[in-house]
């Protein structure tokens, strides 16, 4: 399974890789900002879990959640929005 780790704190990215990999979610990809997250979500890997975070730096609308929808996004399992 593959997983997307999307935060601004590489702390918590680290802690939600960790979370995801004792859920045998072992391919973790980490995006620092939502712009990176964007790009991503729109290359050619598949996605069966996305964490991310509400507020995202460099991006232009609220949550990098309604960016992603614009890029049709690629996800089996689910996305979840952690609080800022």
């Amino acid at each position: 399974m593959r997983g997307l780790v999307v935060d601004d704190s590489s702390v918590m990215r680290k802690v939600l890789t960790g979370a995801l990999s004792r859920v045998n979610i072992s391919e973790v990809d980490e995006a620092p900002d939502g712009k990176v997250a964007v790009a991503l979500v729109a290359g050619d890997k598949e996605y069966d879990v996305i964490l991310m975070d509400w507020n995202m730096p460099n991006m232009k609308r609220t949550g990098s959640f309604l960016d992603a929808r614009y890029v049709r996004i690629r996800c089996i399992g689910g996305l979840v929005r952690l609080p800022a």
